[in-house]
């Protein structure tokens, strides 16, 4: 039989005398006399509670979950894990071979551009050239052969589109040199004039009675000319060319062989 920690005097009195000896009398009658007493267990009791309804979330939660296998998830994680890198891999691939289309396409510009500029160089050996060679001011005003008339005055001569038409196009200073008529670039002789009657020396280039002051005369060689006193001291064209602009062309004729 369980004791009671507190009874009546009724409740004491119809016990046995050896169990009445372990109570003792009380306000409330008689307490149950054990040593240390007895502790208030209400805490306990409160924590007890709170315990137990975690326990019963925490079973809910865990019901969720019927049926799954631990195992089986990692299985599924790992091939997870390998798609992912599988991916990453394949992207990195990828990127090997954009990377070689993009040298690819580098490599063909590359060749086109060269390809391009051998044809502008062409181009303008075609047009540029056979202005020079057919140029009636070069032939019938100035001393100058066309091929040296070419070598030094080329530079002032592009090959551009102009409304459509590919042509020859004069510089002079940067700027194009236009047809003081029309506004539109000068052509080819047009240009020349302008471009000859410019150069510092023209009297040097010119035949007698076409401009300036015409080519020097006399017959001995003009004090001056530097180091230059035989044609092998001209070592190509240019080099002949900006001689003739600079003393004429009868000079460059007097120089030794």
């Amino acid at each position: 039989m369980a004791l009671k920690k507190t009874i009546t005097a009724e409740e004491h009195t119809g016990l046995d005398t050896a169990i009445q000896s372990l109570y003792t009398p009380s306000a409330d009658g008689f307490t149950l006399d054990v040593d240390g007493g007895f502790e208030d267990v209400t805490g306990l009791k409160s924590a007890l509670d709170k315990e137990r309804r975690v326990a019963r979330e925490a079973l809910a939660r865990i019901k969720k979950f019927d049926g799954f296998d631990p195992d089986e998830y990692q299985t599924l994680k790992s091939d997870r894990e390998k798609a992912e890198q599988e991916r990453l891999k394949k992207e990195g691939d990828f990127d090997g071979i954009k990377k070689q289309i993009l040298d690819a396409a580098a490599k063909e510009k590359a060749e086109l551009q060269a390809a391009l500029e051998g044809k502008d160089g062409t181009i303008y050996n075609l047009m540029v050239s056979s202005q020079f060679a057919k140029s009636p001011l070069i032939a019938e005003k100035t001393l100058l052969p066309p091929d040296i008339a070419e070598t030094y005055f080329g530079k002032n001569f592009k090959v551009e589109t102009v409304n459509g038409t590919v042509r020859v196009v004069g510089y002079l200073n940067g700027q194009i040199i236009a047809d003081g008529k029309t506004g539109e670039p000068a052509n080819f002789e047009q240009a020349l004039a302008v471009i000859l009657e410019a150069y510092p020396n023209k009297d040097k280039i010119f035949k007698s009675g076409s401009a300036g002051s015409g080519s020097p005369g006399g017959g001995g060689m003009p004090q001056a000319t530097g180091a230059i006193t035989k044609l092998s001291d001209l070592k190509n064209q240019e080099a002949k060319a900006e001689f003739i602009g600079k003393y004429g062309l009868e000079t460059f004729k007097k120089l030794a062989a």
